[in-house]
């Protein structure tokens, strides 16, 4: 995919604690699965799926 892509959507969507604009269960599953979510910022958006 490209990059240009995965940086907007990062932009536009995620916040600096790792939520969602869209704050539901799939949308996470959906935005890590399709690799949308840069790397140093996985951890943190995976923990909005466990708590």
């Amino acid at each position: 995919m490209n990059e240009k892509v995965r940086q907007a959507f990062a932009q536009e969507y995620l916040q600096e604690d790792g939520r969602l604009k869209a704050h539901f269960q799939g949308i996470y599953v959906l935005a890590l699965n399709m690799k949308m979510v840069p790397k140093e910022m996985e951890p943190k958006v995976l923990a909005q799926l466990l708590f």
